[in-house]
C-alpha cells in the first residue's frame, strides 16, 4: 500500500516533534524538578522558623502578663 507523500510528511513532521520533546523537554524537567523542591524544602524552613519565633514571642507576651496581674 502506497501513502500520498503529504502523509509522510506529516509522520516525520510529528516523529521530529517527539524527538524533540525527548530530546530538550524532558531533561530541563529534569534539571527543573530539583530546583523547584529546594525552593519548597528553603521556604518550609523559614515558615518553620517564623512559626517558632512567633510561638517564643507569645510565650513572653504571656510571661509578662502573669507578672503584671
Amino acid at each position: 500500500m502506497s501513502t500520498p507523500s503529504g502523509d509522510d510528511d506529516l509522520f516525520i513532521k510529528a516523529f521530529a516533534a517527539f524527538l524533540f520533546m525527548l530530546v530538550t523537554l524532558i531533561p530541563v524537567g529534569f534539571l527543573l524538578t530539583p530546583i523547584f523542591l529546594i525552593i519548597e524544602i528553603l521556604i518550609d524552613i523559614y515558615e518553620s522558623i517564623d512559626y517558632h519565633k512567633e510561638k517564643r514571642r507569645n510565650k513572653k507576651e504571656k510571661e509578662k502578663r502573669k507578672t503584671q496581674l
